[in-house]
This record gives C-alpha cells, structure tokens and sequence, in this order.
C-alpha cells in the first residue's frame, strides 16, 4: 500500500513539475496599431517568466501584442500574413519540434517568412525547420531570460521595420 501511495505521490508531483498546459489569450494595445505581434506558447514556469519580461520588452504601446496557446490546434486558423511577427514558444519533446506545430509550420510555408521559434529542451539542439529559430536550455535564471528576450526582441524589431 505505501508503494502505491509513494508512486501515485511521484507522479503527481512529476506531472506539476514537469506540466506544460495552455497560456490565458491576452492581447496589449489595440487591433488598429500598425505594429502586430503574435505569441504562440505554453505554460510552464520558464516559459511563463520569459513571457513576462519579453513583454515588458516589447510592449512599447505602439505594438499590437496577442498572447495565444498553441495547443491542440489553436494555431489551425493563424495566418501569419496577419502579423508583422510571429514567436512561437515551445518545448523540444526528445528534440523534435511538437508535431502540431510543424503541421502548422507545413500549412503556412509559403508565406512563414515572419515567423521565429524559439524551442526549449534540457539540452541544446536545432529543429528541423525553414524559419528562424532559437534555442535554448530551460534554465530559470535572470541572464537567460536576459539573452533569449534581446535576442528574440532584436528579430522582432527586424520583422517590424
């Protein structure tokens, strides 16, 4: 009986730790400004403090910002051609690309030059994708977060001009 109550213990725990759900829709600015900005992630606590500050750094009150979960086909009616840029956030499963985003990537290819994903995974490693990509280790520290938003700001603002 303690077995059970031990492993059903872990895999609860395993399942906070480790959980990846979708994020609340969220938009900043309004629908009429030049300057749009799709975000395309999940939620999880590195994720979730990355958002946070690539926010407060891209939000310039000149931006259209929509913050979406990519999930289970939230992505299916995104056209790209919609944005000036669009960030997809994701987690790198055994270091390959979650295959709903890559059906996705396949659907827009023809107009995908604005999007820029960035993938994160336990190890470094480079997705199998025609779009521009970053990645990253999850670590939750201040410089990462630091590094992966000034370079995720940076292609933005490239996107925009």
């Amino acid at each position: 009986m303690r077995t059970v109550i031990v492993i059903v213990i872990m895999f609860i725990f395993s399942i906070n730790l480790f959980a990846e759900g979708k994020v609340e829709t969220q938009e900043l600015g309004t629908l009429s400004l030049e300057r749009k900005v799709l975000i395309a992630t999940e939620s999880t606590n590195f994720k979730d403090s990355l958002l946070r500050v690539l926010l407060e750094k891209i939000n310039d009150g000149d931006t259209y910002i929509k913050v979406i979960s990519h999930m289970n086909g939230d992505l299916t009616d995104i056209d790209p051609r919609d944005f000036g840029a669009v960030v997809v956030i994701s987690s790198g499963q055994r270091a390959i690309l979650r295959p709903w985003i890559t059906e996705w990537l396949n659907s827009v290819s023809a107009y995908d030059d604005n999007i820029i994903i960035l993938t994160t995974h336990i190890t470094k490693w480079s997705p199998d994708v025609k779009v521009d990509s970053i990645t990253s280790v999850s670590i939750s520290r201040p410089e990462v977060y630091g590094e992966l938003v000034g370079q995720i700001a940076n292609k933005i603002d490239v996107l925009l001009r």
